[in-house]
């Protein structure tokens, strides 16, 4: 890293801190209240909307928010809460990762083939086509 970078980020930390540590106790109280609600319960309010739609889980958690894509882009709705069960009710398991160098690799129930196999599986139970059936 150039050192005019590298006293920049210093600079700038040295800044926060100094902000952070004036801060009163109810200042602070104040933040950490509208920080939560930022977070999550705006986040948990429009999930409800999406749950309805998706059958997911309205929970906060980059988990929960890879159902509600999957569901939608798989039309296949979840159970409809949290916690051990069904990703998908039709049996599929929703795999994500909060980074892109996330350590998990992603793992697919799809065996990647032909779009004429999957139209033939789409007539299948997802038993008869390896898990998969679109």
């Amino acid at each position: 890293m150039k050192p005019e970078v590298e006293d920049a980020l210093r600079r700038a930390a040295e800044f926060r801190r100094k902000v952070l540590r004036q801060l009163s106790s109810d200042d602070r109280r104040q933040l950490l209240e509208d920080l939560f609600v930022d977070f999550f319960v705006e986040q948990w309010r429009t999930l409800l909307k999406w749950a309805a739609l998706t059958g997911q889980s309205s929970q906060v958690d980059t988990g929960y928010i890879a159902q509600h894509v999957a569901s939608i882009l798989l039309a296949e709705p979840g159970q409809g809460f949290k916690g051990k069960g069904l990703d998908l009710m039709d049996g599929s398991e929703v795999k994500s990762a909060a980074i892109i160098s996330g350590v998990d690799r992603p793992r697919w129930n799809h065996n990647m083939g032909t779009l004429a196999q999957d139209a033939k599986c789409s007539t299948k139970s997802s038993h008869e086509c390896g898990g998969f059936a679109p």
